[in-house]
């Protein structure tokens, strides 16, 4: 039988203890941070952890670190997929948060300070190339 959402609420504490420790970690540390979901870096770690595949990806704080950085452009193909990595910005591609750019430094950086520009500095306080 399914549990009903109240139900489940009353376990969130019980089943979180339950998990192996570097994924209730995980779950306390969005928590702390007032979240009721994870960040997609967060949950493709934990598929990573599970052995399944998922795309190299690589986190930055801003344009001037995305400059600085140059070991994205070592990744497979000849685009990069930019996005812009907020708490509140769950659904990237319909808040315009997601740029598909050729594989050099400038257009990272392009995409990265064109987003921050039109999305606020709220969202996008982290960035992410794939």
């Amino acid at each position: 039988m399914r549990e009903g959402p109240a139900s489940f609420a009353g376990r969130r504490g019980a089943m979180l203890d339950d998990l192996n420790p570097w994924l209730a970690a995980l779950v306390r540390h969005a928590r702390s941070e007032g979240r009721n979901s994870l960040l997609e870096s967060e949950g493709l770690s934990i598929a990573r952890r599970l052995g399944l595949g998922v795309p190299e990806a690589l986190s930055v704080a801003d344009a001037a670190e995305a400059s600085r950085r140059d070991d994205y452009l070592a990744f497979p193909g000849n685009r990069l997929v930019v996005k812009a990595v907020a708490a509140d910005l769950a659904h990237k591609t319909e808040a315009g948060g997601v740029r598909f750019v050729p594989k050099t430094r400038q257009a990272v950086v392009a995409a990265i300070e064109e987003m921050r520009a039109r999305l606020g500095p709220a969202k996008g306080k982290d960035w992410a190339t794939a």
